[in-house]
């Protein structure tokens, strides 16, 4: 058994704003287990009876009670913890949620015991009435930034909704809240989790909305731009960090863009800090080595984007190129760099090449997470 070291979470909802400009963050707080890294896939179907319950679970007995989840064999795995179950059932189709009596929000807030990086939750239609369902993930008080939502239809008998790059621990269902769509049987959930990536997590941060500065203008070089820390950030989220970018629009609400406009010329690579193309960097230095780059959500919307480059800097002025990827290593909306080392106390930036006159050639993105292997020594 080898003895992991990762930071110790510290989730909040309060984002408190400061500016780190030129400078090293390192925001860690250390703790031990015991345990080697895992990945894989769990999923579970809950618990029926032969007619739906008229009484509502509580936080211990969805475990422990009749038709809880430790009654599922050989286990109910992944889900460590219920925080907050309002108004479910033990159903004929798995568990109700929502009152069949009032308007009243059926909840199920849980915690895993894995680091989940995609969930996907499957429902049954409770009558012919249609069905609202949300399945977000979040932080200890079951907010956060991702989440997606459905209307069951009066043609669908059940539905399976997936959240994809949630990265976290905390995971609500809620239903809707009128007396037309507030009533549904979730019947199954299903996890991907990856262990190996929370124990060697340094840094995530959130570009989902590109940060403070508000520009949106692709012929803009050196935008400064404060990014928040993202939920699941190992020092939790009070502060900001700085970035600088060239060809950016920062101004949008579903993530951070990085490209070229319909008339500006083609972004080509480049190793030192004057000669302008498509990137964003950081204005800080990392005090761990790093080991992996992930960037989330990622998304190509032209065919004229060549390659996403990863580079690093010792000084900010001159550039190395690190690993090189293209449209088709993105998986899962998930691109990943890796098998390489950046040194401590580097500089980081992402850029792109781009090759056609078609408009958009442009590099979307709402999160990065940064992995450093030093932290499983």
């Amino acid at each position: 058994m080898r003895l992991f070291k990762k930071q110790l979470v510290v989730l909040t909802l309060n984002v408190l704003v400061f500016l780190v400009l030129a400078s090293t963050i390192s925001n860690y707080t250390t703790s031990y287990f015991e345990g080697e890294a895992t990945s894989g896939t769990s999923s579970i179907t809950l618990p029926t009876a032969a007619s739906d319950s008229s009484t509502a679970f509580t936080t211990s007995t969805i475990f422990s009670g009749t038709g809880g989840l430790n009654s599922i064999s050989p286990s109910q795995t992944s889900i460590g913890s219920a925080i907050t179950t309002t108004h479910i059932y033990l159903g004929v189709d798995g568990y109700l949620l929502g009152s069949t009596s009032s308007t009243a929000q059926g909840v199920f807030f849980f915690k895993t015991t894995n680091y989940i990086t995609s969930i996907s939750a499957t429902f049954k239609k409770y009558s012919t009435e249609l069905a609202q369902i949300t399945l977000r993930s979040g932080n200890t008080s079951g907010t956060g930034l991702k989440s997606t939502s459905y209307t069951l239809l009066s043609d669908d008998s059940t539905k399976t909704v997936q959240l994809s790059n949630t990265s976290s621990f905390y995971f609500a269902i809620t239903t809707g809240t009128s007396s037309t769509n507030n009533n549904i049987y979730l019947s199954s959930l299903s996890y991907e989790y990856d262990n190996n990536i929370y124990q060697s997590l340094a840094y995530s941060f959130n570009f989902i909305n590109g940060g403070s500065s508000g520009t949106n203008d692709y012929t803009l070089t050196n935008s400064q731009t404060d990014i928040s820390y993202e939920l699941d950030n190992p020092g939790g989220t009070s502060g900001t960090t700085s970035w600088t970018a060239d060809w950016a629009n920062l101004s949008l609400t579903t993530g951070t863009r990085i490209g070229t406009g319909s008339t500006a010329a083609d972004s080509s690579v480049r190793t030192d800090d004057t000669t302008a193309w498509a990137n964003i960097r950081s204005n800080f230095t990392f005090s761990e080595s790093i080991n992996v780059v992930r960037i989330i959500n990622a998304v190509i919307p032209s065919s004229s984007i060549n390659s996403i480059y990863l580079q690093s800097s010792s000084d900010g002025s001159s550039w190395t190129t690190v690993s090189v990827r293209t449209t088709a290593n993105i998986n899962n909306s998930v691109l990943t760099f890796n098998e390489f080392t950046i040194d401590s106390n580097s500089y980081i930036r992402i850029g792109i090449t781009t090759n056609g006159s078609e408009a958009n050639r442009q590099f979307h993105f709402t999160g990065m997470q940064i992995l450093s292997y030093s932290l499983c020594n």
